[in-house]
């Protein structure tokens, strides 16, 4: 995989995650599935910021593992509007695009990233680890749409439609 197939792969996770955060009922960013859930609020902080995984992983730029814990247990107690948090994974995603179309080819392939969760690993599989962390959030929100009411379905959650 190439630094341009895999933007074209994450916008296929962009697309349908920006479509399910315009669908997020701006009335409701308290609820949350069960108490040790995040909020919906929550929620849509956290997806919005998800490129920024991209832009660190395809600068080699993750802070050390405790300052990355920190940040991280900071940073679930932020909450984003619909349309804050849309605005922000748009801007994320226009970020992530230019680093990632930075890269060389060989560079995606071999360089080795510093992570704060184990070992360096190839610049290639930190970008897919991203991407799932991405994806996973993604489907989080569509179930959270779900349990509230909202209209998706499997063409929001896979197309944006």
């Amino acid at each position: 995989m190439t630094p341009k197939e895999f933007v074209e792969y994450a916008e296929s996770i962009h697309r349908p995650t920006a479509k399910l955060i315009f669908l997020a009922p701006a009335g409701k960013l308290d609820w949350k599935p069960a108490q040790d859930a995040m909020s919906l609020g929550q929620l849509l902080h956290h997806v919005s910021t998800c490129p920024g995984g991209l832009v660190m992983a395809a600068n080699n730029a993750f802070p050390p593992s405790d300052a990355f814990q920190k940040f991280i247990l900071e940073d679930l107690k932020n909450t984003k509007t619909p349309e804050i948090a849309g605005r922000e994974l748009s801007r994320g995603w226009d970020e992530a695009k230019a680093a990632l179309t930075g890269v060389s080819p060989g560079d995606f392939q071999a360089r080795m990233v510093n992570v704060p969760w184990g070992p360096a690993m190839p610049m290639w599989r930190t970008c897919l680890g991203m991407a799932e962390h991405w994806v996973n959030h993604k489907y989080q929100l569509f179930f959270y749409l779900k349990l509230l009411g909202q209209p998706v379905n499997t063409m929001t959650l896979y197309a944006g439609a």
